[in-house]
């Protein structure tokens, strides 16, 4: 099952919902939690962190354009500025199948737009050792890894779900899209966490 959402931009969509259905599978998210997404996913703040932690500075004005549910579970989420572009996806599972799913997606996006986007993948739980050996480190912290993308994405960036260390994430310090890879998971350990030690983008934007 796959659930599109088109939303008001520049760029000419309009908004609505399409549904397709090839099978029967489990449909591994509930409306509520969907509704709850979409308000995240489509906020000014949210749209503000995500362009602040992949651009650094002199950053567009983003739009959100579409949100795409998958039925294993991933969605991917495209936001587009004059002449960037940032696709945003959340993944459970990285294995090598989904990053070629992900390839797909910005290829999409290339021949549609002529623009390489920039690819973000919180990855929501576990990471295959074969993709893992692939990546690189960053200077930001070690929840963030490069994977090399240079004919296909802008920069592919990866956030790790690891367990938050409070001695090393300080609650006003911890990178947001940690955060935002946390509350979209299922571990309810770390989301508890979160909220003990006041994390301010739990507190004012997930509002949990």
């Amino acid at each position: 099952m796959k659930l599109t959402m088109y939303g008001f931009c520049s760029h000419g969509y309009g908004y609505g919902y399409g549904y397709g259905c090839s099978s029967t599978k489990t449909v591994y998210f509930t409306l509520q939690f969907v509704k709850v997404v979409i308000k995240i996913l489509q906020s000014p703040e949210f749209i503000k962190l995500l362009a602040e932690s992949i651009i650094k500075k002199d950053y567009p004005n983003f739009s959100f354009v579409q949100l795409e549910f998958l039925g294993n579970g991933s969605y991917f989420v495209l936001y587009m500025a004059q002449s960037r572009s940032i696709l945003l996806e959340i993944q459970s599972k990285i294995t090598k199948i989904s990053m070629k799913k992900s390839v797909e997606k910005c290829l999409e996006i290339f021949y549609r737009f002529d623009i390489q986007p920039s690819l973000v993948i919180l990855c929501t739980d576990k990471i295959s050792s074969l993709v893992r050996s692939l990546l690189s480190p960053t200077l930001e912290n070690s929840h963030r890894q490069m994977f090399e993308s240079t004919v296909w994405a802008e920069k592919c960036l990866i956030i790790l779900k690891n367990a938050i260390n409070l001695s090393e994430d300080e609650s006003n310090k911890l990178d947001p899209l940690v955060v935002f890879t946390i509350y979209f998971s299922d571990d309810e350990m770390q989301k508890q966490k979160l909220r003990d030690i006041g994390n301010p983008i739990m507190r004012d934007i997930i509002k949990d």
